[in-house]
């Protein structure tokens, strides 16, 4: 019977690391960049990493019991080889690409079986846009790859759709079963033995640059009084983001006042563009005024509408309105 330890060392923590990510130091070697989207048990992931240890693979998963159980397999790997060259991260993959992977740093991304979100209704959910598509093309490196493997040929025409003017040259085949995935060996037990791969090769380069982390000021109050301070449901205003207009919406969930500590603690919810976080805030007494700025020990990523959220609070906490 299997032990149920799994080492977290493959597991990376971005939210501690300056964006976009330096990764050529977080590996033991210089080798090209590989990111698997949507790794599932880590089959071809770890796979690759065993043939190819002069090369880097990072996989992207958002389910911790598939992570979970990927970890464990790298950990009995390591029991008999070294296998240094795979990251994990558990993130969306729209937002990493846009904040953690700098222009032209990847050599190859793939996705094997992505949810094709087959109902009408559902099509909004399907991650490989034009949008998402050109911000990929922008990551790789000049004649990068991108492979993207599906059973559903409905998938493969809305495809078609997106990558006008992505910057690919794309090239579409039936192949046989060949990755030996949980999804593949589902739908073979189901009789299907032929699936569609999508390859798209860098043509040209399609210029998105990396947003950078904001730096988060502190507000000084030189009053404060808990109880005037009324704070709406939620508020949204609107924000530039890399020139476009965008709305970053803040929920309010609770208020906490300590008489004794004269401490305020703020939890929100703050939702912008792909990504949504919690982030608290807190308004301490000093000897000749009040500090609103972010609370210590918690994990976020600095982003303008973590900044706004804050510049929000401070308005209503010293009596201005904002939008709602």
């Amino acid at each position: 019977m299997g032990s149920a330890f799994c080492s977290l060392i493959p597991l990376f923590d971005y939210y501690q690391q300056p964006h976009p990510i330096a990764w050529s130091s977080e590996f033991s070697n210089q080798g090209a960049l590989y990111v698997e989207i949507g790794f599932g048990l880590g089959e071809v992931l770890i796979k690759s990493a065993l043939e190819n240890p002069d090369c880097n693979y990072i996989g992207l998963e958002q389910n911790w019991e598939r992570i979970y159980k990927t970890l464990k397999v790298i950990t009995e790997y390591n029991q008999e080889t070294v296998l240094e060259n795979i990251r994990i991260l558990r993130m969306d993959a729209r937002l990493a690409f846009i904040r953690l992977f700098r222009e032209k740093s990847i050599k190859h991304i793939y996705s094997l079986f992505p949810c094709p979100w087959p109902k009408k209704s559902h099509t909004k959910n399907r991650l490989f846009t034009n949008e998402f598509l050109k911000l990929l093309n922008s990551r790789l490196v000049d004649s990068g790859e991108l492979k993207v493997v599906t059973d559903y040929y409905p998938y493969v025409e809305w495809m078609k759709e997106q990558w006008t003017d992505t910057g690919f040259h794309v090239y579409i085949e039936e192949v046989s079963p060949r990755f030996n995935t949980k999804f593949e060996k589902k739908w073979r037990g189901e009789g299907q033995e032929v699936f569609y791969e999508i390859q798209f090769t860098k043509r040209d380069h399609v210029n998105i640059s990396e947003p950078k982390d904001v730096v988060l000021k502190s507000y000084t109050l030189k009053q404060f009084n808990p109880d005037l301070l009324k704070l709406p449901a939620s508020i949204t205003e609107e924000m530039i983001f890399s020139d476009k207009k965008e709305k970053v919406t803040v929920v309010f969930k609770e208020k906490v006042f300590d008489p004794l500590k004269q401490l305020c603690i703020i939890e929100t919810l703050v939702a912008e563009q792909n990504l949504t976080q919690p982030f608290r805030i807190v308004l301490k007494k000093r000897k000749e005024d009040w500090c609103l700025c972010k609370a210590d020990n918690q994990v976020f990523l600095p982003t303008p509408g973590i900044m706004k959220t804050l510049q929000i609070v401070a308005d209503l906490a010293k009596g201005k309105s904002s939008n709602k």
